[in-house]
């Protein structure tokens, strides 16, 4: 099925894409063409009889089958993979079973396969995030720039806009949709103390409330929770650098305020005062500043002020890989191997291995560990490791004999309430 054909631009070759694999309706689903790009001469497919004369392949790593690649490989052909999906096998690859490194070769590939990835981490050759902000006026979001300034001096302001009145008749404090109930980022224990401070209604699998079949659907946000709700928990599975998923972005667009729990820098992608910052409170904190910033219209207004500028796309980026394709080393590439860097094993009959090493341009990564690496996860709050310092306690400078009084006083009094029972 052919997606969209565009207007040639002159002395240009035009470049094919394919996407390859069985269904990428959810990937281009709300996704834009590249109508606006400043580079239009590409062609993307969903289905090709003849894979070898696409430029680049994209694989999608949850449907990626080792089993059904194209028999075919041109030597200038980019294979790139593609994920949206934290890590989630063990770090070392040596401790890994027979059965996970099946799982393994499924997710990452075989020796010299991919050259580039495209995931929502920055480090990648073509980022993807879930979402972005963009200006009111199309501009992409900055720290830089008038608009930003003028963003910030806005907040200083005593008189804020009276645009956002409606969202101060929601009479319920915070909403949280969830299917999975157990995650490496520990956000159920996270939010069952918090329960135990404020109301937090749960929808899905791990709560009581229902609305549709997953909490992506639209009509959830702009039928239940926008109306009803302060706050929404965008509490993600994994906490990794940059993993900032459609939790995050969906709450924004439909106009809650997101409290969010997670690895990304989130002072990178969004102004200040769009959203409230979980991994630095305690259950106990974060539950306070809510209830101080819900009671007060004025500074829950602040939490909405970021709209006057912007607005929240999703979008694949369709403009990226197209002008990436067009630079002039595109054909090179960097190489991903799932093989130590000095293996001397050549690989994958199609590799562009040896075309590298003629032109000096390698550089080989264990797409591993590199995955690994880049997302710096962190796993079992609050078992392992905490994602923010502990709640505090008073130093205990008793001396040992006062200790021992104390309990001995408590002990007294324990068998005094048995006795008097």
């Amino acid at each position: 099925m052919r997606l969209k054909a565009h207007k040639i631009q002159p002395q240009i070759k035009r470049k094919r894409m394919l996407f390859f694999g069985e269904d990428w309706n959810n990937v281009f689903e709300y996704r834009a063409n590249l109508t606006s790009c400043p580079v239009q001469t590409c062609t993307f497919f969903q289905q090709s009889h003849n894979p070898e004369n696409a430029d680049a392949l994209i694989f999608h790593q949850a449907d990626y089958d080792p089993g059904k690649v194209p028999a075919l490989r041109r030597q200038n052909q980019i294979y790139i993979w593609m994920t949206l999906e934290a890590p989630s096998i063990p770090k070392v690859a040596s401790k890994l079973s027979r059965k996970q490194k099946k799982q393994a070769d499924n997710l990452y590939g075989y020796n010299d396969f991919f050259n580039w990835t495209a995931t929502y981490h920055h480090n990648s050759e073509v980022f993807i995030p879930y979402g972005r902000l963009e200006s009111l006026n199309g501009e992409t979001y900055t720290h830089t720039g008038d608009m930003y300034q003028s963003y910030l001096a806005d907040l200083d302001q005593t008189d804020l806009p009276n645009t956002w009145t409606t969202h101060h008749n929601r009479t319920k404090m915070a909403a949280w949709m969830v299917s999975h109930c157990g995650t490496d980022s520990g956000r159920e224990l996270y939010v069952k103390e918090l329960r135990q401070y404020i109301n937090v209604d749960i929808y899905g699998k791990c709560g009581k409330l229902v609305c549709g079949k997953n909490h992506n659907d639209e009509f959830c946000y702009t039928d239940v929770l926008a109306p009803t709700y302060k706050f929404y928990l965008a509490f993600e599975n994994k906490v990794c650098q940059d993993y900032l998923t459609e939790k995050v972005w969906l709450p924004l667009k439909h106009g809650l305020v997101p409290v969010v729990y997670g690895g990304a820098d989130y002072s990178i992608f969004l102004p200040p005062h769009s959203y409230i910052d979980a991994t630095h409170l305690t259950p106990n904190q974060l539950a306070k500043l809510l209830i101080s910033v819900a009671s007060s219209p004025r500074e829950y207004t602040r939490y909405h002020l970021w709209r006057r500028y912007w607005r929240v796309s999703s979008t694949l980026p369709l403009c990226e890989l197209c002008e990436k394709l067009h630079e002039e080393d595109s054909t090179r590439g960097r190489h991903y191997t799932r093989k130590h860097e000095k293996d001397s094993k050549r690989g994958r009959q199609y590799t562009m291995r040896k075309l590298h090493k003629e032109d000096g341009t390698s550089e080989r990564r264990n797409l591993v560990s590199w995955w690994w690496k880049v997302n710096n996860c962190t796993t079992n709050y609050p078992y392992d490791h905490y994602v923010r310092p502990p709640e505090p306690h008073p130093p205990d400078n008793r001396t040992f004999l006062q200790k021992l009084k104390d309990g001995t006083r408590l002990l007294a009094g324990l068998v005094n309430a048995i006795s008097l029972s």
